[in-house]
């Protein structure tokens, strides 16, 4: 698919935004098991932002495509890749893959979001809420795996347990 991509062109700890660029899109190149799907919308995730910094990413990852959330027409792109690892890897082996060891995510080790096309492995291309546009959609990978996290494995509520949210939007 040809368009445009945004990229981080290099780390830029002091200066982020300066690292970013629109650029015809690269080349789409699935892995073994992969399937490439076009992105309809992508959204602004703090993760960008880091990765625009270079936070956790090594030289030769740049330049890289951006986007750590995105959607399809009527597909979300689940953004949690595991190493599909079953023997030594235990949320690999339960179907969980944001508790892998090794885990990637859209945007980091693989191309991002933010251009016409991306390739994933199939079951990272989720069915989307029908009740949702693709703008919409694509705001929640990151923001409910956090939120998925935060509520049923850190504070493990039981059926009639009342939970308080506070700073909904703040990423945590």
């Amino acid at each position: 698919m040809t368009g445009l991509a945004v990229i981080a062109s290099r780390p830029s700890p002091d200066d982020p935004l300066s690292a970013l660029e629109v650029v015809e899109a690269p080349e789409v190149k699935p892995l073994d098991g992969d399937t490439v799907v076009p992105v309809v919308a992508a959204a602004l995730n703090h993760h960008d932002i880091w990765a625009l910094r270079g936070v956790g990413a090594a030289l030769e990852s740049f330049p890289c495509v951006l986007g750590n959330d995105g959607a399809g027409d009527g597909y979300v792109l689940y953004n949690v890749i595991g190493c599909e690892d079953a023997k030594s890897c235990y949320g690999c082996r339960v179907g969980d893959h944001s508790l892998c060891r090794r885990l990637t995510v859209i945007g980091e080790g693989r191309p991002g979001t933010m251009a016409p096309a991306v390739a994933l492995p199939a079951a990272n291309v989720v069915p989307s809420p029908m009740s949702l546009t693709p703008a919409e959609a694509a705001c929640l990978p990151a923001a409910y795996l956090t939120a998925y996290n935060m509520l049923f494995r850190a504070s493990q509520p039981e059926p009639g347990d009342t939970v308080m949210v506070t700073g909904a939007t703040g990423g945590l």
